[in-house]
């Protein structure tokens, strides 16, 4: 099966190929396929408004089956590495506070119990499930935080006018696995846990409320915020060393559904890509619109969960066929990070075929790569290059048009078809 990816040659054949969709041609997929020919060669290109609308109603339709089959699928690989066992589900949304000051935040949220039924709950006047939990979550977390805070500390909210929702993951544990991080109230000790999942480059501000009868401030949430100058930090949050990470004693996993593949179109129109991996395709498909991250102890469990999925399993209630596997722990990459990533086909009751990455790391090389915020193989370092290095502009037709203004042009098209990076949240009081 992996053979005829070799011979499409598509970007989006793992979504919109003949073999994921129903044997029928693809406008989205011509539209990418196009875009990437001229963009390589430099010249601009328009999309037709009947063409548009097609593509938009292609990605609309399988953004939807992606979404819908998250949580099922997520729920049955939790079932198979942790069993049966009681789960604690965090969300952690990444975005900007944007008033007197623009501040970069992650604000996290507990999921578990009665508000896991939003993952699986999608209400109308949202795209996906993904999009109305973050918003519900975010809008609720407001809500119940425009009290009194500690003087010492920064009144986000009233100093705010919008929060940018930039990314939502969803990370699941096995509770009794991460007994050290939750208090006798029986509440997870976000403080705690949230630098062990997530990079911080933080500090810790407080929000507090008063108590009616004393007077006395009693504290109401934790946001997590990054360090930005102006900011007034209240208390430290460090992330942990890499023995300290490895001294830590719970496996997890998360999910997450790209809200735009903007961002990685424009990455693979602008590097041509060779793989040294016989499994896959000189230039590549995406495969990870949505996918999964598994975290367990050490390289042995990760590789004999790797060769698991290879025989294309049963995975709870769904049918796994194994398409490819790239294990960058036989060819690490050039700065030394490792993982295994492995796609699979699957079909759920709801919402038909659908394409999925796991991403399985060991301990270490998820600190490495995500967590120490100092390491030169730190997920996202890309995105902070400047792309067009290598677009050649040509002289037909594009003449007005710097590189940057070529490549933004690319990325409005793009931004018309998959939508955009940020969802914005009005901060109303």
């Amino acid at each position: 099966m992996v053979q005829s990816y070799n011979k499409e040659h598509n970007l989006m054949d793992f979504y919109f190929g003949k073999s994921f969709y129903k044997g029928k041609n693809s406008k989205a997929r011509d539209i990418v396929r196009d875009m990437k020919n001229n963009f390589q060669r430099g010249l601009t290109y328009k999309i037709s408004k009947e063409d548009m609308k097609k593509a938009r109603d292609e990605i609309k339709k399988k953004r939807k089956i992606l979404d819908t089959s998250t949580y099922e699928f997520s729920q049955s690989l939790y079932n198979q590495i942790f069993g049966r066992k009681k789960k604690r589900i965090v969300m952690l949304v990444g975005g900007t506070f944007y008033g007197e000051e623009n501040i970069k935040t992650v604000l996290p949220i507990d999921l578990s119990g009665n508000r896991e039924h939003y993952l699986h709950t999608k209400q109308s006047g949202y795209s996906t499930i993904d999009e109305y939990v973050t918003r519900k979550m975010v809008r609720t977390a407001f809500d119940n935080h425009q009290g009194n805070i500690d003087s010492g500390g920064v009144d986000i909210l009233r100093k705010s006018s919008s929060f940018g929702i930039n990314t939502s993951k969803f990370f699941y544990f096995e509770e009794d696995e991460i007994q050290d991080y939750i208090g006798e109230d029986g509440q997870i000790i976000m403080k705690k846990l949230v630098p062990m999942i997530s990079p911080v480059q933080s500090g810790l501000v407080l929000k507090y409320i008063k108590d009616e009868n004393d007077g006395t401030l009693k504290e109401a949430s934790r946001l997590m915020l990054s360090r930005n100058e102006g900011n007034i930090v209240l208390e430290d949050v460090k992330s942990p060393t890499a023995e300290e990470y490895r001294g830590s004693n719970f496996r997890f996993m998360s999910s997450r559904l790209k809200q735009t593949l903007t961002a990685k179109l424009i990455k693979k129109f602008d590097f041509k890509t060779t793989c040294p991996w016989e499994t896959y395709p000189k230039e590549y498909p995406i495969n990870d619109w949505t996918a999964n991250r598994v975290i367990l102890a050490d390289e042995k469990e990760v590789r004999e969960f790797g060769d698991y999925l290879k025989k294309s399993p049963k995975l709870g209630n769904l049918d796994l066929e194994w398409l490819l596997t790239r294990d960058l722990y036989a060819s690490p990459k050039p700065n030394g990070f490792k993982m295994i990533k492995v796609v699979v086909s699957t079909s759920t009751m709801r919402t038909g075929k659908v394409t999925r990455e796991i991403q399985i790391f060991d301990k270490e090389q998820y600190h490495y790569g995500y967590i120490d915020t100092a390491s030169n193989a730190r997920h996202g370092l890309y995105k902070e290059k400047q792309l067009g290095g290598k677009v050649k502009m040509s002289d037909q037709g594009n003449s007005q048009l710097s590189k940057q203004e070529f490549i933004d042009d690319y990325k409005r098209n793009l931004e018309s078809l998959f939508g955009r990076q940020e969802l914005t949240e009005p901060i109303k009081l």
